[in-house]
């Protein structure tokens, strides 16, 4: 009884694993660079915001640090810090960038076998090696 239940586990599983997907490598390529322009693009648009509420609040800080209004210097001290914390939010999205840069050009370069040469009857069977996929489109 273990053993025909154990086989229809096994059978019941492996229709599942021959079904996966298998995206091919331009696909995942372009996956990668999109998510690597939009990664470089929120993490300047957040270095670029930050540093903006960073000068308007030292900037508004020191003029109103003589005057009596604590308010408006605690206001000013509250966006100086809101824009040192979304500038120092963006740096992982700048390494989460390059991160996909890397992996979609580790997306180009291949192992290949190649053709073993046939000396005399024995196979040779040398190990892979890299090589350099180019796809041009019209």
């Amino acid at each position: 009884m273990k053993r025909i239940v154990v086989f229809l586990l096994l059978l019941s599983f492996v229709p599942g694993v021959w079904g996966q997907d298998r995206y091919d490598k331009q696909t995942m390529y372009d996956y990668f660079q999109q998510q690597q322009h939009r990664r470089n693009k929120t993490g300047w648009l957040l270095l670029g915001c930050g540093t903006g509420a960073m000068v308007v609040g030292f900037i508004g800080f020191a003029a109103s640090w003589e005057s009596s209004s604590y308010a408006t210097t605690d206001a000013f001290g509250y966006l100086f810090s809101a824009g040192f914390v979304a500038s120092i939010v963006s740096i992982p999205f700048f390494i989460g960038a390059h991160t996909s840069k890397k992996k979609a050009a580790s997306l180009v370069f291949e192992m290949q076998n190649p053709a073993p040469p046939d000396i005399r009857g024995y196979a040779f069977h040398p190990e892979p090696i890299p090589a350099v996929k180019l796809t041009i489109r019209f």
